[in-house]
């Protein structure tokens, strides 16, 4: 092949490679912020019937925290139940303060954790039986939007998965046939009724060199990667494949590969940026998960298809 067009494939592989990981790591962040910022509200409220005194209180808060998946809980007065109402609508308490008492009630508000969403139904059984509750409320919808984005975040996180198996297994198959430079294979076997066709004392003759290859096979070489050996198994004859990349060409080839990784991902990023003003929850994907995605695209694109020393 060209070495120029040989070069650009590898450079654009990855720059591929780059952006498409970029891209679903964008995606996972911003629907995990979003999950986030979802549970971090969400809140479902148990009223009591009556003002319970000190003692009672601190006995349901504890039984509360000792269930699994509570992040906090929070009890709410009657007072202050009505001044937080006050801040929000005043038109509204002003209108019903002719009653002469506070219509609230009191109620303990409890934070569910990220596995009793998962769990929602359940979790909220153990709740209802922690105290003789006046009433329990709870927002529907948000309940479904927060299982709707552990969803997404789940199927993008095992896609992603999927993908660095499948790289590191082909990263592990070309590392597996790649021999050591000069590797000889064995001269191809005779064909039937060849054994007895010669003179005694003579061998087979070797294949001819291809066009271009006098000067730069190894005679008997094996395949150098998995792309040249898929291509040399179908259209080289037997004994000639194509040179065998040194380790300096091997070097430049992921060197290519990292900087077309590297502006994949750069692209992909800047294709997202304008988008942090319209969102409120944007987040950059940790640096750990694009090191490890840069680096499995660099390493996949640079010795899947390796330059050699005749390029």
């Amino acid at each position: 092949m060209n070495p120029v067009r040989r070069r650009f494939l590898v450079f654009a592989l990855a720059v591929m490679a780059g952006m498409a990981g970029e891209s679903l790591l964008l995606v996972r962040a911003q629907i995990g912020r979003c999950e986030r910022i979802l549970r971090d509200d969400f809140r479902v409220l148990l009223f009591l019937k009556s003002d319970p005194p000190e003692s009672q209180v601190r006995v349901i808060e504890d039984r509360l925290m000792g269930l699994p998946e509570v992040m906090e809980v929070r009890f709410v007065s009657r007072d202050a139940a009505l001044a937080a109402l006050r801040r929000e609508d005043p038109e509204l308490v002003d209108s019903v303060a002719w009653m002469g008492e506070n219509p609230l009630l009191p109620a303990f508000a409890v934070r569910p954790g990220r596995g009793g969403m998962g769990r929602f139904a359940e979790w909220l059984a153990a709740v209802r039986g922690v105290a003789d509750w006046a009433d329990l409320r709870y927002r529907p919808g948000q309940v479904r939007a927060i299982l709707q984005t552990q969803l997404y975040g789940h199927f993008l996180s095992l896609v992603l998965s999927a993908l660095l198996c499948a790289a590191a297994a082909a990263l592990a198959v070309a590392l597996w046939w790649a021999p050591s430079p000069g590797t000889a294979s064995p001269c191809p076997p005779p064909l039937p009724g060849e054994e007895n066709a010669r003179p005694p004392g003579t061998t087979r003759p070797e294949a001819s060199p291809l066009p271009g290859e006098e000067n730069g096979a190894l005679p008997h070489a094996v395949p150098t990667g998995l792309g040249d050996g898929l291509a040399g198994r179908g259209g080289r004859p037997p004994g000639t494949v194509a040179p065998w990349p040194s380790p300096s060409s091997k070097a430049a080839t992921v060197t290519l590969a990292a900087a077309g990784a590297a502006v994949g991902m750069a692209l992909a990023l800047a294709a997202a940026w304008p988008a942090r003003q319209y969102l409120p929850w944007w987040e950059i994907p940790r640096a750990a998960h694009q090191f490890v995605l840069w680096a499995a695209a660099a390493l996949v694109a640079g010795l899947l298809y390796p330059c050699t020393e005749a390029d």
